[in-house]
């Protein structure tokens, strides 16, 4: 998880720095693993949205709708104990304002 983070950090930073508050839908698909306990994952996709989605990023204020919308898709695919591996797909868009 901690690698997640690093890149969604490295992503704001290389894109030139700037910020914005985001609207994410976060989605964890662990088909791929066989797992059977899915509360892991659940816990992940849920702990990924609320600190994807509450943290401030800027010091400006947004309205609701003037936040960026996006979807991560992660796919699972090896778990093994409390270390795992995955793939990652972002898609956003800006609203038009």
């Amino acid at each position: 998880m901690r690698n997640l983070l690093v890149i969604i950090f490295s992503i704001g930073i290389l894109t030139g720095g700037s910020a914005q508050e985001l609207n994410c839908t976060i989605t964890v698909n662990s088909d791929q693993v066989g797992q059977t306990n899915q509360q892991i994952f659940r816990t992940l996709e849920r702990s990924l949205t609320d600190f994807v989605n509450k943290t401030k990023w800027t010091n400006r204020v947004y309205k609701e709708n003037e936040r960026l919308n996006c979807r991560m898709f992660i796919t699972v695919t090896n778990f093994d104990s409390n270390r795992f591996e995955a793939n990652i797909q972002i898609q956003s868009s800006r609203p038009v304002i």
